[in-house]
């Protein structure tokens, strides 16, 4: 009778780091010790501290299950259903993109900013996709509403899944928009962020497969804020009131954003020039445009 070969965690994870970068997988040591972290419900300290401790059947399996799959690039957070960010663990779906460590800025300039006038605010979130942004800030202010905006019906669903586990859906609406065109006229904001899908769509073969492959834009950047961003004002306060408006973009449309979501009253007379950080202020508070 032929004898089942033990596989150890160690020898598990040295196999499955040399699969990975036999398959052109980005960071394969610390990609299998995720996927078997999330396997065996542990911290990454746990593998070396039990190396020799043998995976059961069923434990293979699933982890098998886990390796094809980002082989073949998906992305970890889809694999897992899950994603860090700012103090929270967020649903994510191939419904969403993964939210980005980067985003944490921005959502962070927000609550600052939020905080100098008292943190009573009203937030509208643009593409919300899986809520990371608009829920993160309602988690940090405590006094704030908001509204988050997705053409996508399954992003929505995420994104209310989100601010249920994370305990602030009593405070967080969520509406299915064309960027602003299902957004009542009356409505008013003190705080609109936004960010978009803004990798155009000609440079999207030219990604990393991660991103590529698993990452369909539903809509694109040039499409988003050419088309609708010169609205913005009209869910502004008053010029004389405190506002604050924040889109995070990428060095490509850089110039759109500028002539596009901020050329319309009195957001038009900011000297936007470059593509690294820029924060003017305006009624006291920071206007920012963060790449």
């Amino acid at each position: 009778m032929e004898t089942k070969p033990v596989w150890t965690i160690m020898k598990i994870l040295n196999w499955t780091k040399q699969y990975f970068a036999d398959k052109g997988v980005e960071n394969p040591r610390l990609d299998a010790e995720v996927l078997l972290c999330a396997v065996l419900k542990c911290e990454r300290i746990n593998l070396y501290v039990d190396f020799e401790r043998p995976l059961t059947e069923n434990e293979l399996a699933q982890f098998k299950q886990y390796v094809v799959r980002r082989a073949k690039h998906e992305p970890l957070a889809y694999i897992l259903g899950e994603k860090a960010f700012m103090r929270n663990m967020f649903k994510v779906t191939t419904d969403t993109l993964v939210p980005r460590p980067e985003t944490e800025l921005l959502v962070e300039s927000i609550v600052m900013a939020a905080e100098a006038v008292g943190g009573d605010v009203k937030i509208l979130d643009i593409g919300t996709g899986s809520g990371a942004i608009i829920v993160s800030l309602l988690d940090y202010l405590p006094q704030a509403k908001g509204v988050g905006l997705d053409i996508s019906v399954g992003a929505l669903a995420v994104a209310k899944e989100n601010a249920v586990s994370i305990g602030v859906a009593e405070r967080a609406g969520f509406l299915r928009s064309d960027v602003f065109s299902a957004l009542p006229l009356d409505k008013k904001f003190d705080i609109i962020v936004s960010n978009p899908p803004y990798i155009p769509a000609g440079d999207i073969a030219g990604l990393a497969k991660d991103q590529s492959e698993y990452m369909e834009l539903k809509i694109s950047y040039d499409f988003t804020f050419s088309k609708h961003g010169s609205a913005t004002p009209h869910w502004l306060p008053a010029a004389d009131e405190s506002i604050y408006a924040s889109v995070s973009i990428d060095e490509y449309p850089f110039a759109m954003v500028r002539d596009a979501f901020f050329t319309a009253n009195k957001l038009s007379d900011l000297n936007l020039t470059t593509q690294t950080d820029i924060t003017m202020n305006m009624g006291g508070v920071s206007v920012s445009l963060t790449t």
